[in-house]
C-alpha cells in the first residue's frame, strides 16, 4: 500500500504570522514618541507655608474643643490630616510637617480604638502650633 500524505497549509500560516509578529513589533519600537515637556514648578514659600499651617492647627484646635464625641473628633482629625498632607512642604519644613502628620494618624488610630486618649498627640500638636 502506498502512503499518501495530504500536503498543509499550518507551516506556511506559522510562517506568515511570525512575519507579521515582527513587522508588528518592528512598526512598535521605532515608532517617533513625543517628547514630554517638564513644567518646573515653583519652590514653595516658607513663610506662606507656615501661614496656612498655623490656619490648619488654630482651625483644627477650636473645632476638637467644639467637638461633641470621639466620632466627630475622628472626622475633624480626618480632614485636617487629609489637608495637611495636600500641602506642599518647603524642604526645611520636612521634619515639621512630617511629625504633624504623625500626630495627626495616631490621633485616628486612638479614636478607632478602644483606648480614645488622644491627649498627648494633642499636647504633641500644641508644641508644633507653638514652634511656628
Amino acid at each position: 500500500m502506498r502512503y499518501y500524505h495530504r500536503h498543509s497549509f499550518f507551516p506556511l500560516v506559522i510562517i506568515l504570522l511570525s512575519l507579521l509578529l515582527g513587522f508588528f513589533i518592528f512598526l512598535t519600537v521605532s515608532r517617533e514618541r513625543p517628547v514630554v515637556e517638564q513644567t518646573s514648578v515653583a519652590p514653595v514659600d516658607e513663610q506662606s507655608y507656615r501661614e496656612e499651617l498655623m490656619l490648619l492647627l488654630t482651625t483644627f484646635e477650636t473645632d476638637m474643643n467644639a467637638a461633641p464625641d470621639n466620632a466627630g473628633k475622628l472626622s475633624i482629625a480626618q480632614s485636617t490630616f487629609a489637608e495637611v498632607i495636600a500641602l506642599r512642604v518647603p524642604p526645611e519644613e520636612k521634619d515639621l510637617h512630617l511629625s504633624l502628620a504623625l500626630a495627626l494618624s495616631n490621633i485616628q488610630t486612638a479614636l478607632k480604638g478602644s483606648d480614645p486618649d488622644i491627649s498627648i498627640y494633642v499636647l504633641q500638636i500644641q508644641t508644633i502650633t507653638e514652634s511656628l
